[in-house]
């Protein structure tokens, strides 16, 4: 995914920019996984999601962060079935990494209703 964000890409006879934002970088994610999912059989997985998405953290507030991951999470888990994607963290930690766990964390304590936005 990497490979592919980075520069900009074309799907679908749609031109993608490189994300500048982190929210931007779900959504193109989001969409890579829809469209991968729908024309394989077979699970999709996102490699090192927190190395991939690490730098779009620069400049944002850890609560911030924790938002816009839990909101991603929620459209993950509503739109896409958990057995056709996939991701994981690699090895090093990052910050990316440690908030995403955080955010999973929160979500699974309190559910999807205690976070409206």
């Amino acid at each position: 995914v990497k490979d592919v964000l980075t520069g900009g890409f074309e799907m679908g006879n749609l031109w993608y920019n490189e994300p500048k934002t982190l929210e931007v970088a779900f959504d193109v994610i989001g969409d890579i996984v829809l469209s991968a999912a729908s024309q394989q059989y077979g699970g999709f997985t996102v490699s090192m999601v927190d190395q991939l998405l690490d730098p779009y953290l620069e400049g944002l507030d850890d609560e911030t962060v924790k938002k816009a991951l839990r909101l991603f999470l929620k459209n993950v888990d509503r739109t896409i079935l958990d057995s056709f994607c996939h991701a994981d963290i690699g090895p090093e930690a990052t910050r990316f990494g440690y908030l995403l766990m955080e955010a999973e964390k929160q979500v699974q304590n309190a559910g999807w209703t205690a976070f409206t936005s």
